[in-house]
């Protein structure tokens, strides 16, 4: 069965692999210009499972800014007590960090963790990033 994005998904519909959220921002987030996190994209209502392993992965995504020095971190934040925000726990290991205009990094950020819940939840996680050393403004491209 094929999946749209914001579809409500039953568990008993799920096999091992299966994707149960995603969504794709086509626009240019926010710009960065200090360590406070800027939210770029939220996924509300994720049916979670207790004891069942779960996969959180970005794929490869590009920061740009104005000073080719500065250090942006991705990170993905989650709550299962209503809307995650910035102030909400960043899943463990669900972190990278790239230079701005390092050359030598051309294929971005990518982040790929883990989540189990230890009970039946309801998820909401939010993926944002912050600038973590220079001075510039820094954002993150869209397709």
């Amino acid at each position: 069965m094929a999946y749209t994005a914001g579809q409500k998904v039953r568990r008993g519909d799920l096999l091992p692999g299966t994707v149960i959220a995603w969504h794709q921002r086509v626009t240019t987030s926010s710009a960065a210009t200090s360590s406070t996190a800027v939210a770029v994209l939220r996924i509300d209502g994720v049916s979670l499972t207790a004891g069942r392993m779960y996969r959180v992965w970005t794929p490869a995504i590009l920061p740009d800014g104005t000073t080719t020095t500065d250090v942006v971190r991705v990170q993905i934040h989650y709550s299962s007590s209503g809307a995650a925000t910035t102030s909400s726990a960043i899943i463990p290991g669900a972190v990278d960090e790239d230079t701005v205009g390092n050359a030598t990094n051309s294929s971005g950020v990518k982040i790929d963790s883990t989540y189990t819940p230890a009970a039946d939840e309801t998820g909401s996680f939010l993926l944002a990033f912050r600038l973590v050393q220079g001075t510039g403004s820094t954002t993150l491209f869209a397709d």
